[in-house]
């Protein structure tokens, strides 16, 4: 005898029974949970003043020059470093010493225009220690008096390294984590609402109940740790654009009864999440009109040192010389040749010749 078919359950309750009021608090605990755990990890970013690409984070600064033993640089007497805003607090930890004259023999550090801190240079290397809230937008100056150097140049104290610290039980505000897990929550929610339709999508076949939902808050966890600045920087409004995404599916998915019209829901969603995922990632491009370069990089390299605008700062970001110094080089070799309808075989410009089509 066939089930009456007022008994028989249809997807869209189905759907409904994963958002229930017993799903929805494991979700919320989830989010909680998992929130907590990409905040708690320490993340050490270290400067190295006498790396070559860390030229990008600092101005005021003279060439890199080895004291001690150490590759490092001499400020100015008003050096200035680019720490980048975390969303977190975070501890910063640097290593400076004066001349060998002792002088000079005090050094203030000034964090966005505030002192915080006031030390005597008394030892050869000197280690300094502040903390810095998660309000900071990481603009950091060195100041001291100067003396000469033998070459003529004024200096003021050698910088060694930086290291930046974030995470930690009371890195982050109950703001920002409540802002963090809703956006892990509205993904889960989506993740759940999408569940049946991926499962006989892409597989074809009975799979495990929760495998998306899963899958889904272990890529959320993942992400957040690996990028974890860049979303907390904008922690609102990666929130936001999760929640509408959630409620877009849940409109969707709930209020239409026929299966039938939503098999491209799954590709459909895919696109929205990784849509909202870069566009949080970089939102700088699209919010603050930056453009995806470090072309100004340059600025630190002969001819360009002496057209460097007045005032110019790096920006904070990690260096990736090879881009502006060896790929945009190459790309216009490559057009200019291209367009003379002959191949980019070879190229004089770099030292004796280098093979540009091969690379």
């Amino acid at each position: 005898m066939e089930p009456h078919p007022a008994a028989t359950p249809t997807t869209s309750d189905a759907v409904r029974g994963r958002v229930s009021l017993r799903a929805s608090v494991v979700l919320a605990a989830c989010s909680c949970v998992l929130a907590c755990l990409a905040l708690l990890p320490a993340q050490t970013r270290r400067l190295d003043a006498g790396r070559p690409g860390d030229t990008v984070w600092l101005d005021g600064v003279s060439a890199p020059t080895v004291q001690r033993g150490s590759a490092g640089r001499w400020t100015q007497g008003d050096g200035h470093v680019q720490l980048g805003a975390t969303g977190l607090a975070s501890t910063v930890r640097l290593r400076i010493r004066s001349a060998d004259g002792g002088m000079p023999d005090r050094l203030a550090l000034v964090l966005d225009g505030t002192p915080v801190a006031t030390t005597p240079l008394d030892r050869e290397w000197t280690d300094l220690e502040f903390v810095a809230d998660r309000h900071s937008r990481g603009r950091l100056s060195l100041q001291s008096a100067t003396t000469a150097a033998p070459d003529g140049q004024r200096q003021g104290v050698f910088l060694d390294w930086i290291d930046v610290t974030t995470g930690g039980a009371r890195g982050a505000s109950i703001a920002t984590a409540a802002s963090l897990a809703l956006a892990i929550l509205a993904l889960l929610v989506t993740a759940t609402l999408a569940q049946p339709l991926a499962a006989s999508a892409v597989v074809g076949a009975p799979v495990r109940e929760w495998w998306l939902t899963i899958a889904t808050a272990g890529a959320a966890l993942i992400v957040t740790i690996l990028f974890r600045d860049a979303v907390l920087r904008h922690v609102g409004a990666v929130a936001a654009g999760t929640s509408g995404l959630s409620a877009c599916a849940w409109t969707v998915i709930v209020l239409n009864e026929d299966a039938t019209r939503r098999r491209w829901l799954a590709s459909a969603l895919f696109c929205a999440a990784s849509t909202l995922l870069v566009a949080g990632l970089f939102s700088e491009a699209w919010l603050e009109g930056r453009v995806l370069s470090q072309a100004d990089m340059l600025y630190d390299h002969t001819p360009w040192l002496e057209h460097r605008p007045p005032g110019w700062r790096a920006l904070p970001r990690p260096p990736f010389g090879d881009v502006p110094m060896f790929v945009y080089p190459f790309q216009a070799i490559a057009i200019e040749r291209l367009r003379a309808f002959d191949l980019p075989l070879w190229t004089p410009g770099v030292g004796a010749g280098v093979p540009v089509l091969a690379n």
